[in-house]
């Protein structure tokens, strides 16, 4: 996904001529911006338990999905083109995912019952972004393009154990629920941003932004035996206001 943000930089800064290209103007900018994360990564999951001295395999899906992002960002000036900048953006969700599982039969080896559900899991990133940033303009259009370390804080529930009924002669067993426990991971990934900003006067305008963003986590569950990686962060879409200053 990130050549499509550098792509995208490359088609703006041609469209602005040489000679048109201005420096910062006003040193400083703030952003705020609504959108989407397009392909985010909610659950993927496969532990296994015990159950009648047998292991017991548990799989817990949830499809990428969009979600809603809310952004604030600040950028700062320091030398020509070049700047710094800052940026924090948050996106969370609730949705039912799909639980299977293979139960051991108490009866007889390799015999795994087959059974099958749903349970309700939250995904939640808060992502820091810091950033490099290098910026031209026009009298009406800026646009930059900037890159860095992005630190990935990750809420996610995990499932980590299958409740099932059964009763003689215990071929068929059937679901009853799923538990599931708060996991909480910390992660430096990194970040490819392009922004773009329509300049209604010297001090405001209305901006969007594309972002490729990619961090992988890796969950520790039931008691330390099972470990869950999941990639977090992808391409992300969101427009709004921003204030020079």
């Amino acid at each position: 996904m990130w050549p499509s943000v550098f792509t995208l930089g490359v088609l703006v800064f041609a469209a602005i001529p040489v000679s048109a290209q201005t420096g910062w103007g006003p040193r400083s900018r703030i952003g705020f911006s609504i959108g989407a994360q397009l392909d985010t990564e909610r659950l993927s999951q496969s532990v296994s338990l015990d159950e009648y001295l047998e292991p017991a395999p548990v799989t817990a899906r949830l499809p990428k999905k969009a979600l809603a992002s809310f952004e604030g960002g600040l950028a700062t000036n320091l030398y020509g083109p070049i700047g710094v900048g800052l940026a924090l953006s948050y996106m969370s969700n609730r949705d039912d995912a799909a639980v299977g599982a293979g139960f051991p039969h108490p009866f007889y080896f390799d015999r795994l019952r087959d059974v099958s559900g749903a349970v309700g899991v939250q995904h939640t990133e808060l992502v820091t972004h810091f950033n490099l940033v290098y910026l031209v303009a026009s009298p009406s259009v800026e646009f930059s393009l900037s890159a860095g370390p992005s630190v990935f804080k990750i809420d996610q529930d995990l499932v980590v154990d299958v409740d099932f009924d059964e009763a003689y002669p215990y071929d068929v067993a059937t679901f009853l629920s799923a538990g599931t426990e708060r996991a909480q991971q910390t992660k430096v990934g990194y970040n490819v941003t392009a922004d773009v900003t329509w300049k209604a006067s010297r001090y405001w305008g209305l901006g969007g932004l594309v972002r490729f963003s990619r961090a992988q986590i890796a969950y520790t569950t039931v008691g330390g035996s099972n470990v869950t990686e999941m990639e977090v962060g992808g391409f992300q879409a969101a427009g709004g206001i921003r204030l020079m200053y």
